[in-house]
């Protein structure tokens, strides 16, 4: 019998909750943070400055300002809240305090944000006073330290894993690409709010990891992919936006002045003394027993450029790599031929619930094989999944020089734990996610 603690069957265990009909029946995303959780575990694991963070905000738009006391509707708290002190609203008919309700549960704006799934902190300090002694325990030497640097190596966007029930192989494709590319788009607008953000100043490369259940890609962008300063208004497509669930009367008191700045991704210089101004700010307020942090509201201005062009950027050249593998007689099939395999294969494998990684790769070769043909019905496929690599890049380094997303992987299989493992090396080192694109880097 397999070892629980072997780490393939623990993927497999939590593949196996993520398509649970009993325990998953609506197939939602939170099911798989499981599996992804562990990924990230393993990830981090061992370095004592990375650390696996599950929903990250790393900009915040909106709302945060402390409520006067007095009468303000609290909600969910029927009609006690109304025209009462919060203090009064917290106690419970015996007078006691609500042990499941608090001031800092209760959401104080219609705060909005971009939050992350997952996502890696790589932290960078100093010592204002070294400590004599071994750091144990922590508590007592808060003081003695500060945080100077956060980096954040990888951003990874999750969507609810593919169709459990679809007819046909190429149709679990279809949703898989359509998820998997809204994730890309997301994950690459999330990198383009980091590189707006003055928390971010030092950072110019990031890896970015787009999920559907068990299924993954990933890709590199820098600093300079990105010439706008982050639009929030326009994060409207597949987005993540925390919202406080207030009643919609309450959003004409939400405060922008607890808004994050944003500058021009290019702007590295006024974004740290930015940085600097607000953690000065903070601290002040703070000691003075007053936490609203006043910051500026950015004046953005719309960018509606398509950015998952570049997701099929060299789709061509990687599949022409394919069939050189595949050999002469499937590199020169006509689309009809092609098309013919691709329904015999529907026709052979017809329902599952979950289809094997085999069989999803010779779909996912025919289907490359017939966009690069000009079959426009399986351009999104290839778009989003490209063709699944049989073997990683020899080094993460290597991939820094082509910004495109990566053929689909799935988790537990060797070239994704491999690739895994050549992330996992790169991720403890600052300087490699302080370096901007190889192409200005070495000029």
């Amino acid at each position: 019998m397999a070892d629980i603690n072997e780490p393939h069957f623990r993927l497999f265990l939590a593949c196996l909750l993520s398509s649970s009909y009993n325990f998953n029946p609506r197939g939602t995303e939170d099911v798989s943070h499981a599996l992804w959780a562990d990924v990230f575990y393993d990830l981090t694991k061992g370095q004592t400055r990375l650390f696996a963070t599950p929903q990250f905000l790393i900009y915040k738009s909106g709302g945060g300002r402390r409520r006067k006391r007095g009468k303000k509707k609290v909600p969910g708290l029927g009609e006690g809240s109304y025209g009462a002190d919060i203090s009064d609203v917290l106690e419970g008919l015996d007078g006691a305090l609500d042990p499941n309700v608090s001031k800092e549960t209760i959401p104080d704006s219609t705060a909005r944000g971009v939050v992350v799934d997952f996502c890696t902190l790589l932290l960078q300090f100093k010592w204002e006073q070294r400590p004599s002694r071994t750091v144990t325990p922590p508590a007592d030497h808060f003081t003695k330290a500060s945080i100077t640097i956060v980096l954040v190596p990888v951003l990874t966007e999750l969507k609810r894993q593919a169709t459990r029930s679809a007819l046909t192989i190429l149709v679990f494709l279809r949703d898989l690409a359509a998820k998997l590319g809204k994730a890309q788009a997301q994950a690459y607008d999330q990198a383009h709010c980091l590189f707006s953000s003055p928390r971010f100043a030092t950072q110019n490369r990031v890896l970015l990891i787009a999920g559907c259940g068990d299924w993954w890609t990933w890709r590199v962008v820098y600093r300079e992919d990105f010439l706008r300063r982050f639009n929030k208004e326009s994060y409207d497509h597949a987005r993540r936006v925390e919202e406080v669930s207030l009643p919609s009367s309450e959003e004409e008191d939400a405060d922008e002045s607890d808004t994050d700045s944003l500058f021009e991704p290019f702007e590295t210089d006024k974004m740290q003394s930015k940085r600097e101004e607000s953690g000065s700010k903070a601290k002040s307020n703070e000691e003075s027993g007053d936490d609203d942090d006043v910051g500026d509201v950015a004046d953005d201005e719309a960018d509606t450029k398509q950015k998952r062009k570049k997701a099929t950027k060299n789709s061509g050249q990687t599949l022409a790599r394919l069939f050189r593998r595949c050999g002469r007689q499937e590199s020169q099939l006509t689309a009809e031929e092609t098309i013919q395999r691709l329904n015999s294969l529907c026709d052979k494998l017809g329902k599952q619930r979950v289809y094997s990684t085999k069989d999803v790769r010779v779909a996912l070769a025919l289907t490359s094989k017939l966009a690069l043909l000009g079959q426009r019905h399986y351009f999104t496929i290839e778009a989003a999944l490209g063709t699944m690599p049989e073997t990683p890049p020899k080094a993460i380094e290597a991939n820094f020089h082509h910004s495109q997303w990566s053929g689909v992987m799935r988790l537990g299989t060797p070239v994704s734990d491999q690739t895994l493992e050549l992330i996992k090396k790169d991720l403890p080192s600052p300087d490699i996610w302080k370096q901007g694109h190889p192409s200005t880097s070495s000029s």
